[in-house]
């Protein structure tokens, strides 16, 4: 991998708007997304990094939106965090991705992070700061074998040693959280400024996707850092906890968001440049009903996906959890998408969630599976393989109770009880074969052998 350039320039504080809900973010994202989406194609291709984008998307105030409301933030729910992830990601998948680690490590202020310590941090997210990422290390035994050393240095503070890699928003961050061991292996997180005497960060960077993230090489020469400015990460997983899954939700939405923006490029390609299949007899590609179906099974899959990565909240309708407009209310044509979705009902995805309980016109409304009882009564009421309306009366006399048998006269006569074994048993064994008595004078309806009882 070639080394594309070394920088130790340090980011602008563009200013930070404080949002106030969850409303206000998620609108806040649908409009930087429309912003982000104008040359993401080509900042990608051309690797053209986005300062001016996230400098835009700081100034809005979406990177405080976790901040806890005790220190001025929104505190909004996992959930809307997630949607206004996803947005970004299907405008463009590299400004979603950066502040990725932004999140997890306000998160990890929050978690353990002293009071002073949460009142100045928060406070500087707060203002429009960046938070980077010097997590992972290159040749290690595993990915948690973190061998950056937190070194003492006097009471009050100490040194850092070691080399970062894939260090995505470092370059553009204004603190980076690096992971280091002390003395005693515990693990810490060490919040140190972008313009720290021997921090280099190196932009190396030269992925094949995603390729402006600038996930590049931090090094660490006897970085010195105040005490006050190291957490105690590992007191994190004593207990439970949802750093993980904080984590993992966000890439989630991330992934989400690319598979939506690439489905409503497909859709915008197909209604504007695709054209129809010349047996079909139809003027647009987008009028194709193959086409259309198809379309619809990708919206159910894309929206399905969307749900279960926390998008559109709980019922009270916070969270803003609609559908990417690039898919919702712009079809292959007019009610395409509604058209595709009744059809994907007879396809194989849409077999697929008529038997988990979603209706095919109505995504993402799963129904819950019928109950034992529900099952048996539904069983009960079905109609026989011959009955019709004409064959109600005699569901009814069916279904009415039994009138007991009259007993049958027989005329008076001895009676001899014989008792029935099986195999080599005998009329003793009645542990082991239990005998079964018959007046003599009915008929045998079996054919085992019997054993007359004087």
């Amino acid at each position: 991998m070639s080394i594309i350039g070394t920088t130790s320039q340090v980011p602008d504080r563009p200013g930070g708007h404080v949002i106030a809900d969850d409303e206000e973010a998620i609108a806040t994202a649908r409009t930087l997304a429309a912003e982000f989406a104008t040359g993401a194609a080509e900042r990608d291709a051309e690797r053209l990094l986005p300062v001016a984008e996230l400098d835009r998307l700081s100034a809005s105030g979406l990177l405080a939106i976790t901040v806890p409301r005790a220190f001025g933030g929104a505190d909004v729910r996992a959930e809307t965090l997630a949607e206004v992830v996803r947005l970004l990601a299907a405008a463009d998948p590299n400004i979603a991705q950066i502040p990725q680690s932004h999140f997890v490590y306000v998160n990890v202020l929050r978690r353990q992070g002293t009071p002073e310590q949460q009142k100045f941090f928060f406070g500087e997210v707060l203002a429009g700061a960046r938070l980077g990422n010097a997590q992972s290390e290159a040749g290690t035994r595993h990915v948690q074998d973190y061998r950056t050393r937190l070194v003492p240095d006097g009471e009050d503070g100490f040194l850092l040693r070691g080399v970062k890699h894939y260090s995505t928003g470092a370059l553009f961050a204004h603190w980076i959280p690096v992971l280091a061991r002390r003395e005693d292996e515990t693990l810490h997180v060490a919040y140190v400024p972008r313009d720290a005497d021997g921090l280099t960060v190196i932009d190396d960077w030269a992925g094949m996707g995603q390729r402006t993230t600038a996930s590049g090489t931090v090094r660490l020469d006897d970085v010195r850092v105040p005490a006050d400015r190291v957490v105690p990460h590992h007191l994190t997983f004593t207990g439970p906890q949802l750093h993980g899954a904080v984590a993992q939700l966000l890439h989630a939405a991330i992934d989400v968001g690319i598979a939506g923006g690439a489905l409503a490029e497909a859709l915008d390609f197909v209604r504007t440049r695709a054209r129809p299949w010349f047996e079909s007899g139809l003027d647009s590609a987008a009028e194709d009903p193959l086409t259309v179906q198809r379309a619809g099974e990708l919206t159910i899959k894309v929206r399905g996906r969307g749900g279960a990565a926390g998008r559109g909240g709980p019922p009270g309708g916070r969270g803003g959890g609609g559908p990417d407009r690039g898919v919702r209310g712009r079809g292959l044509h007019r009610g395409g998408d509604r058209e595709g979705l009744r059809r994907s009902g007879r396809g194989r995805a849409g077999q697929r969630d008529l038997r988990a309980g979603r209706h095919p016109r109505r995504p993402g409304r799963a129904q819950p599976p019928p109950s034992l009882a529900q099952r048996q009564d539904a069983h009960a009421a079905r109609p026989g393989p011959l009955e019709g309306p004409a064959h109600r009366p005699l569901r009814a006399q069916r279904a009415a109770p039994t009138p007991p048998r009259p007993a049958l006269a027989h005329p008076a006569a001895p009676t001899t009880t014989t008792t029935t074994t099986t195999g080599r048993g005998t009329a003793d064994d009645v542990g082991r074969h239990r005998p079964t008595t018959r007046r003599k004078d009915r008929p045998v309806t079996d054919r085992r052998p019997t054993t007359e009882v004087p």
